[in-house]
C-alpha cells in the first residue's frame, strides 16, 4: 500500500487516531493494520526505555523482565518470542507473569515459582470458549 505521510496524517486526524476507523478507511483488516501502516504519531519511532526501568523497590528482580513497552505503544515484535515463551511457562505452572508500570512504561515479568502448580490455560484460545 502506498500512501504519503501527509495523506496518512490527514486520515489519522479525521479518524481521531482510532486505528479501527483508520484501517476501515484504508481497507486494511485491523489485525493486519499495524504491520501494514502505522499512524504518524507511531510511524518510524520506537521509544527507548530508561536504563533503570523495572528497578523499583519491592518489585521482582530485573533479571525476570521479559519485555518493556511505552504506555501508548505495543509490545515490540522483537520481544514476541520471549513473551510467547513466558506464556508457555505460565501455562505449564512453572512461572508467574506480572505486569507493572514504571513511570510511562509497562514492564512484563516472568518469575519462576518455587513450587510448580497445575497447568493453566489462561492464554490458550480454548480458555475463551
Amino acid at each position: 500500500m502506498q500512501i504519503t505521510q501527509e495523506e496518512l496524517r490527514k486520515i489519522y486526524e479525521e479518524c481521531g487516531g482510532d486505528l479501527q476507523k483508520i484501517s476501515a478507511r484504508l481497507g486494511v483488516p485491523l489485525n493486519e493494520f499495524p504491520n501494514t501502516i502505522m499512524p504518524p504519531s507511531h510511524a518510524g519511532r520506537r521509544r527507548i526505555p530508561p536504563a533503570d526501568i523495572g528497578h523499583r523497590p519491592g518489585w521482582p528482580s530485573p533479571k525476570h523482565i521479559v519485555a518493556v513497552r511505552y504506555c501508548d505503544g505495543s509490545w515490540a515484535i522483537s520481544d514476541q518470542d520471549k513473551i510467547d515463551k513466558a506464556r508457555e511457562h505460565y501455562e505449564a505452572g512453572t512461572h508467574e507473569m506480572v505486569t507493572g508500570r514504571d513511570r510511562d512504561w509497562f514492564v512484563l515479568f516472568s518469575i519462576p515459582r518455587k513450587k510448580r502448580c497445575g497447568a493453566r490455560k489462561f492464554f490458550a484460545q480454548e480458555s475463551f470458549n
